[in-house]
């Protein structure tokens, strides 16, 4: 996840991690997982972001966006 994060910023391209959340709920949930995984590790990855020293810095700020609007992308899988 952190590689297409690192990827996403450096880019200034939103949608290269929401495809790849996309992709990776297809792949996941057509071997018996469910989307909620996905959500779930990415909410875990946020809460590491928010207790970093550098939750101020951009990039980490932004990583957090990121990981937030591919949940979004995600819960309306599930609907």
């Amino acid at each position: 996840h952190m590689k297409y994060l690192e990827t996403t910023y450096k880019l200034d391209n939103l949608q290269i991690f929401t495809d790849y959340a996309l992709w990776l709920n297809n792949l996941l949930t057509s071997r018996g997982m469910k989307t909620q995984h996905i959500i779930d590790n990415f909410n875990f990855i946020q809460e590491a972001l928010f207790e970093l020293d550098n939750y101020g810095d951009k990039q980490v700020q932004a990583y957090v966006a990121y990981l937030e609007e591919a949940n979004h992308i995600l819960k309306q899988q599930q609907l």
